[in-house]
């Protein structure tokens, strides 16, 4: 939750990071056995700087059974 906080203040906030564009996405991960094994949180943000998009992504999803939690920022 830190991570995805810190990532929308930078988003929103720096000037030197403009943003086109942030989303915030939440999905029901679908495991091999058809029922929702994991929930993951995705806040994504981006900018076009010069005919290339750069982006930043923040992902963090929990296992339902209770096994885990796995975060990563791209």
């Amino acid at each position: 939750m830190k991570k995805i906080l810190a990532i929308l203040a930078l988003a929103v906030s720096s000037s030197a990071f403009a943003v086109d564009y942030v989303s915030v996405d939440v999905d029901n991960v679908l495991g091999r056995n058809g029922g929702k094994d994991s929930t993951e949180q995705y806040v994504r943000a981006g900018k076009e700087i010069g005919g290339i998009q750069y982006g930043l992504q923040s992902r963090n999803a929990k296992n339902k059974d209770g096994s885990g939690t796995f975060s990563s920022v791209e």
